[in-house]
């Protein structure tokens, strides 16, 4: 996906509204962390919790946690 296509998504979340009240934990390739943080960036912009790892362990556990 485009750098626009990325921030069109983030801002759809917006349409959403509390389907996305929880956190979201992205779980993608190392090599494409830096345009997925692109996107986690645009939705944080927006108010969501969202971020992005390259662990499926990292990313349970930041679901589980307290807090943002």
């Amino acid at each position: 996906m485009s750098a626009s296509d990325l921030w069109s998504l983030a801002a759809e979340l917006s349409n959403l509204g509390k389907a996305f009240s929880r956190k979201t934990a992205v779980i993608c390739p190392r090599e494409r962390f830096d345009r997925v943080g692109f996107f986690a960036l645009c939705a944080q912009n927006r108010g969501f919790l969202v971020n992005v790892f390259t662990s499926f362990e990292d990313a349970i556990e930041w679901l589980n946690a307290k807090g943002p």
